[in-house]
């Protein structure tokens, strides 16, 4: 029985040439001939490469050259096949998100192709933001565009808002309003709201200007209010870990807010005037879309949050039921016969995302009961949010 033992470097058997002596050309082809027969293809490959090898160095000197390859190839196969699935998962990757995103001609995200009427049902999802981090939920531009989009599309019949949102920046909330107001005003095409499982602050503000709102029996809505904030003086944190700053000022309100100078009465009603404003304008527009006057929307406005059914019984919601449900009353209060088609925005998460996410959390979690006092006062400077005004529900 022929062998190759690649461990040990050795052939036996008929054509090797390992017994002592050299073989004739005819007696290796015979050899050779038995040897494949009996021996895997592997197995006949490698002997085939030893021979290659003899015929280079001779067989005295071939032992220790083969054995240096052999031990070469070894080492580096597990990085080859490292490598490979590498870039095999990169090329599925890629194939997914040009399949997800269009890329080869397929639904692109939060675009609907229709071949008649359609109601559309665009997702306000997530907190409220003017920029968009990656793998938010949630993306201004995204709901814009779609607005404009059904806007000009002849097909469209209407938008159903479907909101699972505690709110966010004041800012996109009016950007919003305005362009479903303009959508009304422009198409004469009815505009409802569903709320999920919340839908208040900002999200609510979004949902005034509806022809009528439908709720979920669990869902938390209202918190009608704004605020800026928090303003935190951390002059006497930091003066204790031995740290000092100061803001060069063309004048006396400008930087106003920051950690190292207390908070002035004047800078204090500044911003108390800007929360004011947008407040009013909170209001109006709640009282407007919601038939309501003045004086109750401001009472029922002081930032509470409502069950369904206390914002049924207050006037801020025209029904509770399930979604399928307030899709079949727009219909039918609407008279429009036509299916409803999702407008979501996708997540676009990227593997280096991932992987940066998971290094950013194994970092956080070592480094998190290690912080000096000094540490944790640059590291609360670095986080330092920004003083716009918030409709959020918290």
């Amino acid at each position: 029985m022929n062998n190759f033992d690649s461990d040990n470097i050795r052939f036996t058997g008929p054509g090797s040439g390992m017994n002592g002596s050299e073989d004739r050309d005819d007696g290796r082809a015979n050899g050779n001939a038995d040897f494949q027969q009996q021996t895997s293809w592997q197995e006949w490959q490698k002997f085939q490469e030893f021979q290659e090898w003899q015929a280079m160095y001779g067989s005295r000197s071939m032992n220790c050259a083969y054995a240096a390859e052999i031990k070469r190839k070894k080492k580096w196969k597990p990085v080859k096949i490292l490598a490979g699935l590498v870039i095999l998962l990169m090329i599925v990757y890629v194939i997914m998100s040009s399949i997800q995103y269009g890329m080869f001609g397929s639904r692109t995200a939060g675009t609907a192709y229709t071949s008649g009427p359609y109601v559309g049902v665009l997702h306000v999802e997530g907190t409220m933001s003017s920029s968009t981090s990656s793998g938010s939920e949630y993306s201004q531009s995204y709901i814009l565009n779609q607005i404009a989009g059904m806007e000009s599309d002849p097909a469209n019949r209407g938008i159903m808002l479907y909101i699972n949102s505690p709110g966010g920046e004041a800012y996109c909330a009016d950007e919003i309003y305005l362009k479903l107001k303009e959508y009304k005003e422009t198409t004469k095409r009815p505009v409802y709201s569903y709320f999920a499982n919340t839908a208040a602050s900002a999200a609510y503000y979004i949902a005034a200007i509806s022809d009528k709102i439908y709720a979920n029996r669990g869902t938390v809505t209202g918190s009608i209010g704004v605020y800026m904030g928090p303003v935190v003086n951390a002059a006497g944190l930091f003066e204790k870990v031995g740290i000092s700053g100061e803001y060069i000022k063309s004048a006396q309100n400008k930087a106003m807010g920051n950690y190292f100078d207390p908070i002035t009465d004047e800078q204090r009603a500044i911003m108390q005037s800007e929360v004011d404003e947008i407040f009013n304008r909170f209001v109006s527009i709640v009282a407007e879309g919601r038939g309501l006057t003045e004086e109750t929307t401001r009472i029922l406005s002081d930032g509470r949050p409502y069950t369904a059914g206390q914002a049924l019984n207050n006037g801020l919601i025209d029904g509770i039921c399930q979604y399928d449900e307030a899709k079949q009353a727009m219909l039918s209060d609407e008279d429009i016969d036509a299916p409803f088609v999702k407008f979501k925005y996708q997540k676009k998460t990227t593997l280096s995302d991932i992987i940066a996410q998971s290094t950013d959390k194994l970092a956080g979690a070592l480094s998190a009961s290690n912080l000096s006092d000094v540490e944790a006062a640059v590291k609360m400077l670095e986080e330092r949010p920004a003083s716009v005004p918030m409709m959020l529900a918290e």
